[in-house]
């Protein structure tokens, strides 16, 4: 398991770095990658299992936050778009 602070800065880190990218900042996407696939070998054994530490910890958050920004870009492309253009965006 992952201690608790270094785990909330490695979630918010990977967080981060994807709502710069969306905001259409260039980053470092081959460090997430790398950062990502080190999780992703990671494995929680102690649990049910063999949960790899990315999808207990940090996949959720990510979903949450993804979840979060379409709903808002959703909202937004909608009150700002003419249906033609809002087909074409999403």
């Amino acid at each position: 398991m992952i201690a608790s602070p270094v785990k909330e800065h490695i979630i918010d880190a990977v967080l981060n770095q994807i709502e710069m990218e969306r905001e259409g900042f260039a980053i470092n996407s081959s460090a997430v990658k790398s950062s990502v696939d080190v999780l992703l070998t990671l494995k929680d054994e102690s649990g049910t299992g063999n949960t790899s530490v990315y999808t207990r910890d940090v996949e959720p958050a990510v979903l949450k936050a993804s979840r979060a920004f379409y709903a808002d870009e959703g909202e937004r492309l909608l009150n700002t778009c003419g249906s033609p253009e809002f087909l074409r965006k999403v």
